[in-house]
């Protein structure tokens, strides 16, 4: 995904933030749908076709998926507070407020590297440790 679509795409998103969220959904094991009050922010991590977009529907999981997304699931539960791209690189932050449920969980950051046949999605702790 180049860089100046990508921006285009967190236009999209920025408004509605902070927002809290639905559950993670996973259509697929390369497919990441996290829904938003309104629309849903989808992430494609599977090259060459790897992407962001905001759109309007909101998919249902499927039967399986990775240990990733379990993952996500378990760490990334809080509110999505900002998503931030540095200048027009193909790297996005996805930055998400502790939760305080039943289960307390600290902040994460979720870091997508749209960059092509190495793209990656990381998952770090407030300190920048990478937790996945």
């Amino acid at each position: 995904m180049e860089g100046l679509l990508l921006a285009e795409q967190l236009r999209r998103v920025t408004p509605l933030l902070p927002s809290s969220r639905l559950s993670w959904r996973f259509p697929d094991p390369y497919t990441f749908v996290l829904p938003l009050k309104r629309g849903a922010v989808w992430l494609y991590n599977r090259p060459p076709n790897e992407r962001l977009e905001k759109r309007d529907e909101v998919q249902s999981s499927s039967g399986t998926h990775s240990g990733f997304q379990d993952l996500l699931v378990a760490r990334a539960a809080g509110e999505l507070e900002r998503a931030e791209q540095v200048k027009l690189d193909r790297v996005v932050g996805l930055h998400f407020a502790p939760f305080r449920g039943f289960v307390e969980t600290p902040a994460v950051t979720l870091l997508a590297e749209l960059t092509g046949r190495n793209c990656n999605l990381i998952l770090l702790d407030e300190n920048g440790i990478i937790l996945g």
